[in-house]
């Protein structure tokens, strides 16, 4: 059960840094 849930967490670590790394390239470079 703990190997189950740990591989959702990591998907969701990796949605959560792409959009703060999304965030900051539309910061510098705003359209």
């Amino acid at each position: 059960m703990l190997h189950f849930m740990s591989f959702p967490a990591d998907i969701l670590t990796v949605y959560v840094c792409t959009r703060i790394i999304l965030r900051i390239i539309i910061f510098i470079h705003p359209d």
